[in-house]
């Protein structure tokens, strides 16, 4: 597949009809389109350029308000609060914090700045880079929810061995804050938007459909109901505080570790096959309908391959092949074939054209 558009086009001048023609097309546009992957439509997007700009000028302030959050949590550098429940709330910071690195990830393989991008060298495997990146972001948070669901039943199944400090309380404010900032980095600066159109059919900034900002806003209710929870017994005699404020502490780990499973489970599984060059099930019709038009077309015998499939975040490509007639004209049945998949499943689609074989019966 790695052949470049110059050379295809020398190489379709030179070639007689009986040769597999291999093209690529594209659509040229000055303005970035991406595919909604539930839908199959279009979306016009900002240019590159500004999305860059916008992503570079937030970032930082971005990174310090996670860095000064999870620093207020903890007593030391490298120990986070005794509160569990918090612990498993900066895990959802860390993943928000790896999103945005994914999103320079994604810029530079754009522009080239970590390798060429010379499909003659990468074909199309370089881009992919930003997929596995999400994928083991994804995957990072859900073995991070299971390891806070494992360290909180530990607490409550074996108490005796795992002393809990009762103090480890915090204040209500610190839920709250963290929930609106974590709610409006994801609007705000779309951190999770490459994701998310993976994931749902409905608008990015819909706080009702958005698992994120769901997430966001089920970690804070838990904590909330935590933090009252050991209000409630905090002038309680000492040793019912000291039983009860572990267990609550415990219980809302186990649920935060919940969440974090939640979120992370339909991510990877996207992501997933995403890597598996699966395509997308909304348009599974789409393109049967474009290969049954293509059949159908004068001179075409029949579609022998039709594969479709998202290659990166804002990357769709495809390959068929196309047996034709030998009187047809293979220029010309190339150009119909080009027009029925831009009309039906654009992006980036390879095609071969070939006389085909009549069978005598």
């Amino acid at each position: 597949m790695g052949i470049r558009t110059a050379d295809l086009a020398a190489t379709a001048i030179t070639t007689t009809m009986d040769t597999p023609i291999l093209i690529r097309t594209t659509t040229t546009t000055t303005t970035e389109t991406d595919m909604d992957m539930t839908t199959g439509t279009l979306i016009a997007t900002a240019p590159a350029a500004a999305a860059l700009t916008a992503t570079a000028t937030h970032t930082t302030a971005m990174t310090i308000i996670i860095i000064t959050i999870t620093t207020t949590m903890g007593r030391h550098p490298t120990m986070l609060s005794p509160s569990m429940s918090l612990q498993s709330y900066s895990l959802l910071f860390l993943f928000d914090l790896l999103a945005i690195v994914n999103e320079f990830v994604s810029h530079a393989l754009s522009r080239g700045l970590i390798a060429p991008r010379d499909p003659s060298q990468y074909s199309f495997g370089l881009q992919r880079l930003e997929v596995v990146f999400a994928f083991a972001n994804s995957l990072s948070l859900f073995f991070s929810g299971m390891y806070a669901l494992k360290e909180a039943l530990e607490v409550m199944l074996e108490e005796e061995d795992h002393k809990h400090d009762p103090t480890g309380s915090y204040n209500a404010i610190i839920p709250i804050a963290a929930a609106v900032i974590g709610t409006l980095a994801i609007i705000r600066l779309s951190i999770h938007k490459p994701y998310y159109k993976f994931m749902s059919r409905s608008r990015f900034s819909e706080w009702t459909t958005n698992p994120f900002i769901q997430a966001h806003g089920l970690v804070a209710t838990i904590l909330l109901l935590v933090h009252w929870t050991q209000s409630i017994y905090a002038a309680s005699p000492a040793r019912t505080q000291t039983h009860v404020a572990p267990a609550a502490d415990a219980l809302g780990a186990c649920a935060i570790g919940l969440v974090l499973m939640w979120l992370a489970t339909p991510l990877a599984i996207a992501m997933g096959q995403i890597l598996l060059q699966v395509t997308p099930a909304p348009l599974v019709s789409a393109l049967q309908r474009a290969c049954g038009e293509i059949a159908s077309m004068e001179g075409v015998m029949q579609v022998a391959k039709a594969q479709y499939w998202s290659n990166a975040f804002n990357e769709q490509v495809g390959v068929i092949h196309v047996q034709h007639r030998s009187g047809a004209d293979p220029s010309v049945v190339r150009e119909h074939v080009r027009e029925r998949l831009m009309a039906r499943v654009p992006g980036d689609w390879w095609i071969q054209v070939e006389v085909g074989q009549s069978r005598i019966i």
